[in-house]
């Protein structure tokens, strides 16, 4: 799935939060202190971030790549299969991507469930010991969470790799990609920005909804 979907559908989750904090406090007049540990200032930031941390070292990667074979003037042309093995861009995609472990190591930091486990298990450890930092490695580790449980069955052969650090070569043999033409990727392409555009729109109505309401209350106080 396309990093920006990831994004947006993490706000969705994370309007979710919101909206259930905000009818929880207003049930309850005087939250007690458990209940402002579940719903932590920094939840809303860790989350957005989390989803797309896991994408980040490869798009980092890529641009890197792009810039040396523009400076290099070299064709980036990934239908073929020549030109592209013989590009930085190529080689990273065909060949490091698979086989380099910096690159292995880069993509499934935040990627690979069993150190998202650690994340989420360390974060909320730190949590409960009443630690700040704890709060938000938790809702970032679950937002990796969401993030790979998508991509995992979106890949046909490139996903994250499932039993990270322990084992470098597993990956989940999807028969759908979310990008590859030869596994439904173009229906899928379609499908994805439909259910984008769906929660662009939910988001819309519901930042408007908050909004009125805001301004209803401040006239009437």
């Amino acid at each position: 799935m396309q990093t920006y979907t990831h994004y947006v559908m993490t706000a969705v989750l994370n309007r979710q939060l919101k909206h259930r904090g905000a009818k929880g406090a207003h049930l309850h007049h005087h939250a007690n202190e458990s209940e402002e540990r579940r719903l932590p200032p920094l939840a809303s930031r860790w989350l957005m971030i989390g989803s797309i941390m896991p994408d980040i070292p490869l798009i980092l990667l890529s641009v890197g790549a792009m810039i040396l074979d523009l400076l290099a003037g070299n064709r980036m042309d990934p239908g073929n299969e020549h030109e592209a093995i013989h590009s930085y861009t190529g080689y990273l995609f065909r060949v490091a991507f698979f086989h380099d472990p910096w690159v292995q190591t880069a993509h499934n930091l935040f990627h690979a469930p069993f150190l998202i486990i650690l994340y989420v298990a360390v974060g909320y450890w730190a949590w409960r010991q009443g630690r700040r930092w704890g709060a938000g490695l938790f809702w970032f580790g679950l937002a990796c969470a969401l993030h790979t449980a998508v991509d995992i069955p979106l890949h046909h052969d490139d996903g994250p790799l499932v039993f990270f650090p322990f084992d470098w070569q597993t990956r989940f043999m999807s028969p759908v990609s979310y990008w590859d033409p030869r596994y439904h990727g173009r229906p899928f392409a379609i499908f994805e920005h439909l259910l984008l555009l769906g929660m662009l729109f939910y988001l819309a109505v519901t930042w408007w909804q908050q909004r009125r309401k805001r301004t209803v209350t401040s006239v009437t106080e």
